[in-house]
């Protein structure tokens, strides 16, 4: 049976422009710790370097053991050949956005949407995890190369809170707006920056800084 490693994001929607790399401790200080969202790290072998509590909450791993780990031993087995095969790509071509399976320490095995943003920072790649399947009206039908159109005031204040962990319904909740508003919002944030998934968004936008502290 042939690789499915899952639908890979075009280059120029996610891979950083030169010298454009953000400051991954600003990363972590401002939205990496409080996320609801799993995030983690990793660097050019798949070891994890970094990974927040939601992450370990959801990988039934204590950061600690986790920081132990790599990709791979979260990895099902008859994946691993796959995750091999598609890594130097992933390198390359500086992100995957997939449906992914995972293989817990605990005996589980979990679905999640994956989006890894590759050079976040010289040899340090970001990872964001999310377990809940998207609201399909927040998900691009096709990935597209970014419009290079700015993200408004209230677009990226929803992205922020959507990056945080919270639903649609909480953030129409949190900025007295209506669900339908922030699905418009997303969409709208996922066109211009060539998002095709809510995991995808949040890898692209935290990677770039755009977020803020």
């Amino acid at each position: 049976m042939p690789c499915v490693v899952g639908n890979r994001a075009p280059a120029e929607g996610i891979a950083p422009p030169p010298g454009a790399a953000p400051d991954l401790d600003r990363i972590l200080r401002s939205l990496f710790e409080r996320s609801s969202n799993a995030m983690v790290v990793l660097d050019d072998r798949r070891r994890f370097t970094a990974a927040n509590a939601a992450a370990a909450g959801l990988l039934g791993v204590p950061r600690k053991r986790l920081l132990e780990l790599r990709v791979d031993d979260l990895t099902p087995e008859w994946l691993r050949p796959c995750l091999e095969e598609g890594w130097p790509e992933f390198l390359q071509e500086g992100s995957i956005v997939q449906r992914r399976t995972l293989s817990t320490p605990d005996g589980r095995t979990i679905e999640v949407d994956y989006c890894a943003s590759a050079h976040v920072l010289p040899g340090r790649h970001l990872a964001v995890y999310l377990e809940d399947d998207p609201d399909p009206e927040e998900t691009a039908a096709e990935a597209g190369p970014p419009h290079n159109a700015r993200l408004t005031p209230r677009e990226i204040e929803v992205v922020k809170l959507l990056a945080m962990g919270l639903t649609g319904s909480g953030i129409a909740e949190r900025l007295v707006i209506s669900p339908e508003t922030v699905r418009t919002h997303v969409r709208n944030a996922m066109e211009k920056r060539g998002a095709r998934t809510r995991a995808h968004l949040i890898a692209i936008t935290v990677r770039d800084g755009l977020l803020g502290p």
